[in-house]
């Protein structure tokens, strides 16, 4: 398995294509806050780089809500969506 340190890419990061999708949705969005204490543990979990969009979201995000809630997008967990 890889190590944390080599899933995690500071400059080509999926992040910002994740961004862009939220920013051209026609739906609403809500970006739950990380948690900090599991976004490591859930990406080593995973082996998912944060250079692919499904990666960002884990370790960027606690979650995403899309449309009140509809579809929900695991990432690395809050208290709205307590699941990573």
């Amino acid at each position: 398995m890889k190590t944390i340190q080599e899933l995690i890419y500071i400059e080509e990061t999926g992040w910002a294509l994740v961004t862009e999708w939220i920013n051209d949705a026609t739906n609403q969005v809500e970006i739950l806050p990380k948690n900090d204490k599991e976004a490591d543990n859930v990406l080593y979990q995973t082996q998912v780089s944060t250079r692919s969009p499904m990666g960002a979201i884990i370790y960027e995000t606690g979650g995403l809500l899309i449309d009140h809630s509809w579809i929900r997008i695991l990432g690395s967990g809050n208290q709205k969506l307590d699941r990573t």
